[in-house]
């Protein structure tokens, strides 16, 4: 019995994209398109953009050309302009399809807007070390953006307990929520930085389903842990790790059999290798 064999070019959209994503960003922007027309089309198409995932492909932009990058200290410099740029191009192709988007540092508030306005079946949503994010621009989004399960918000610092707050009411479906920060007590003028209770509070009274919840470093107190820990009663995995202030003793964790508690001392540059959510 012979066994037919199809041309690549006559391959399906989705089989087509399936088989692009072993592929890198670079490659599937500049290579593909060049290849055939069908290919040419696949990329343009919706089918290659149901998930993004662009922290690779800033981390190796940042490889070529910012070698000063500094990783042991207070900031982590990204090319805002690029990502800003890049997303533009790849949002519109995603016909609203779009279900995982892992984008750094967010910086342009169109760029933001352009996302949440394209988010009908977002579900997974990394947004980490996104200083142009804050309060208001989360409280505009976060309507938009009811549909998703997993956040990460890791080392945004410029959004506090108005902007998880307003996540916590309107995201009902929120199960994994990253908000891991950078180990510091003082700020640049040296003044001592306040504590994130209020930010433990938003989180314990508004993220209700969390099952998965990292927020290393945090400025918070046994107290604030305890609250969330109390409140959110599908909580299965709290990551506290750097929480200098936050003391679990075994008395009240015997009440939570089912929950796994991650503590300890840490330093920025192992929460920055370990906090995200995992590469897709």
């Amino acid at each position: 019995m012979g066994i037919d064999f199809r041309e690549w070019d006559e391959l399906t959209p989705d089989v087509l994209a399936l088989i692009f994503t072993k592929l890198s960003l670079r490659e599937l922007l500049t290579v593909v398109p060049t290849v055939c027309k069908s290919w040419r089309k696949t990329v343009l198409g919706p089918h290659c953009w149901q998930q993004i995932d662009l922290r690779q492909w800033s981390m190796d932009y940042l490889c070529v050309l910012w070698p000063q990058l500094r990783v042991q200290g207070r900031y982590v410099s990204m090319p805002t302009e690029h990502i800003d740029r890049m997303l533009q191009i790849l949002i519109p192709r995603t016909c609203g399809s779009l279900q995982v988007l892992f984008a750094p540092n967010l910086c342009e508030t169109e760029t933001v807007m352009l996302i949440a306005k394209n988010s009908q079946t977002l579900k997974t949503l990394g947004a980490m070390m996104s200083f142009g994010l804050n309060d208001g621009i989360i409280q505009r989004v976060a309507p938009l953006l009811s549909k998703i399960t997993t956040l990460d918000l890791s080392y945004c610092k410029n959004i506090g307990a108005p902007a998880i707050r307003s996540i916590g009411k309107h995201c009902k479906f929120l199960t994994s929520f990253y908000r891991v920060v950078v180990m510091d007590k003082y700020d640049s003028q040296g003044n001592k930085l306040p504590p994130q209770t209020d930010e433990a509070m938003a989180i314990a009274t508004t993220m209700l389903r969390l099952k998965d919840l990292h927020i290393q470093n945090l400025r918070v107190y046994t107290k604030d842990v305890e609250m969330i820990v109390e409140n959110c009663k599908y909580l299965e995995y709290l990551d506290i790790t750097g929480c200098r202030y936050a003391n679990l003793d075994d008395v009240f964790l015997e009440s939570f059999p089912m929950l796994k508690i991650v503590r300890g001392c840490s330093s920025f540059d192992c929460v920055l290798r370990a906090s995200f959510v995992p590469f897709i």
